[in-house]
């Protein structure tokens, strides 16, 4: 692999874009408690790492409050990783947008109805609102274990056709924007893909 050291391509002041996953100009403006004038264009991880592509296709929200939908996916499987981390598993509240990182052994039925179970027990009582919707991927993963769950708690099971990613765009889209920052990060640092996981969820926060 490519072990040259990428050089630091902003100033001192202009360390937001790195704090921030790599963050665009588009975004840091947006944040109006930062002050950076860091051009995203002349950053060289950058171009290294995001890549463009087709956006999917529009879908009308229709959530009108916090947990009524929840999308949810599964990235990996991860090379190596320092603490056997293989998936991630990624929960988005359609409304607020808000994002839930969960670091996988594997993507088992099991696993998947284990880390489910805590992560609407923490949302549900943090918020004092429950989860109606589960919108996910016809991939499978999400069945056997998970389903009873799902039927006790009243949550209303939502799987997109199999194969097809673009019905799951909220996820997908999440998914490739939390992987443009873990590759731009461990460009920026020099450091292997074993460390992806981490980044994973350093990029989530």
């Amino acid at each position: 692999g490519n072990t040259a050291i990428i050089p630091l391509t902003c100033k001192p002041r202009d360390l937001w874009h790195l704090r921030y996953g790599h963050a665009s100009t588009t975004v840091l403006r947006k944040l109006h408690l930062i002050k950076s004038t860091f051009d995203s264009r002349k950053c060289v991880p950058c171009l290294r790492a995001k890549k463009t592509r087709k956006p999917f296709s529009p879908s009308d929200s229709k959530a009108e409050a916090k947990l009524e939908r929840i999308h949810s996916d599964i990235c990996g499987q991860f090379p190596d990783s320092e603490d056997n981390t293989t998936y991630n598993l990624i929960f988005i509240d359609e409304l607020t947008r808000w994002a839930h990182s969960i670091d996988l052994k594997d993507k088992s039925s099991a696993t998947l109805k284990e880390k489910f179970s805590e992560y609407i027990a923490e949302v549900e009582r943090q918020t004092g609102m429950k989860v109606k919707k589960l919108h996910v991927d016809g991939g499978g993963e999400y069945k056997g274990q998970l389903t009873p769950i799902l039927k006790s708690l009243g949550i209303k099971y939502e799987p997109t056709p199999p194969r097809t990613p673009e019905c799951n765009g909220k996820a997908e889209r999440m998914n490739r924007t939390l992987n443009n920052m873990v590759r731009a990060m461990l460009a920026q640092a020099n450091m292997p893909n074993s460390f992806r996981a981490h980044n994973l969820l350093s990029g989530t926060y």
